[in-house]
């Protein structure tokens, strides 16, 4: 048991959400600071339904014209104006 301890003591926390974009449908697209499955300078990022029954992961990479291009493991992507996300509330 002190094994399962120290493990997770010296286990780095999950990042935290960073910042969060809400549709006119109730769907919410949030960035985060880690780069989970992504590669090179991508980050993750998530979508998830309005219902919160689903949800998306994938990685974000901000581009220097403002926008936030996400492409999500599902094969879909989008471009998200990167004033359009405000800070995620515990981040």
């Amino acid at each position: 048991m002190w094994r399962l301890a120290l493990l997770l003591l010296t286990t780095p926390a999950l990042a935290q959400p960073v910042a969060v974009a809400t549709g006119a449908d109730g769907s919410s697209v949030t960035l985060r600071s880690d780069a989970g499955p992504c590669v090179g300078k991508a980050l993750s990022a998530s979508w998830q339904s309005a219902d919160k029954r689903t949800s998306v992961p994938g990685c974000w990479v901000m581009y220097p014209d403002g926008s936030v291009h996400i492409s999500y493991l599902d094969g879909d992507r989008g471009i998200i104006r990167a004033s359009s996300f405000v800070k995620a509330k515990n981040s």
